[in-house]
This record gives structure tokens, C-alpha cells and sequence, in this order.
């Protein structure tokens, strides 16, 4: 999938934004770049912690990375992923960061590309090993 490629590698400098660079956005616009709707358009706009939590819990009554997850996925059609990742699954994974204000769950949201889970990092992107997946979704095909 060399669309997804030419994504990560277009953000591998990129600083970390709330709401234009964090890792729900991240993997939005990677499908979006692939060719998928805009998962995530009802929640875009927002530019803190906060305004991400509080996005999240308008639009989908969740407070937790988890839960938007699976409402995404519910919403979209998205299919439960296990064991053989394919390019362009989307998993809640354990990150090694700080915890947040307002997300208290040591996790991110990453992209699956080439044998690894992409997500953002304070400066670029971050690859994770699969083993680091709390739970994964496929997106439907287009």
C-alpha cells in the first residue's frame, strides 16, 4: 500500500498538535489519504487535550481513547482484527508516554503499515511492535 507509505513518511518530522498531528487525527488522515471517508470529520477542530476529550464526548458520549474505538468502528462498520494485521488496520495500542490530563489511558491509536503500528510521537511518527495492540479493527474495503 504505497499511499500509506508516502503518509507516514510525509509526517515523519511533523511536531505534535493536539488536533492537527495527535494519533486519533494521525490515523483518520491515513485512511483519508488511502482513499477512505473522514472517519473522524465530526471531530475535527479542536486544538488542546481538552477540546479532543470534550469532542469525543459530544459526539460519541465516550471519554476514553477505548471507547472511541469502538463507537468508530461500530459507526463504520469496521470489523474486529486479530493475529495476521493487514495494512491499514487501526488499533488501540500501549504507548510509551506520558499519561494526559484528561485521557487517562496510557494508549494511542496507531496504523498498521508493513509489519508495524504507526503513531504520532512528540516529534514525527513512532513504530510499535504488534505486540503492543489492546485491540484492533479493520476498516471496511472501498
Amino acid at each position: 500500500m504505497i499511499m500509506l507509505e508516502e503518509f507516514i513518511n510525509s509526517r515523519l518530522h511533523r511536531q505534535f498538535k493536539w488536533g492537527g498531528h495527535d494519533c486519533c487525527l494521525f490515523a483518520a488522515d491515513a485512511l483519508v489519504h488511502c482513499g477512505h471517508p473522514d472517519y473522524l470529520a465530526g471531530l475535527r477542530g479542536y486544538t488542546t487535550e481538552l477540546g479532543g476529550f470534550l469532542a469525543l464526548r459530544r459526539e460519541a458520549g465516550v471519554t476514553l481513547l477505548s471507547e472511541a474505538l469502538q463507537w468508530i468502528a461500530r459507526e463504520n462498520g469496521f470489523t474486529p482484527a486479530s493475529g495476521a494485521f493487514q495494512d491499514g488496520d487501526v488499533a488501540l495500542m500501549r504507548v510509551p508516554c506520558r499519561a494526559m490530563r484528561y485521557f487517562k489511558e496510557n494508549a494511542g491509536i496507531a496504523i498498521y503499515f508493513s509489519g508495524r503500528f504507526y503513531t504520532t510521537a512528540p516529534v514525527g511518527v513512532l513504530a510499535l511492535e504488534p505486540e503492543r495492540v489492546i485491540e484492533c479493527w479493520r476498516p471496511t474495503c472501498l
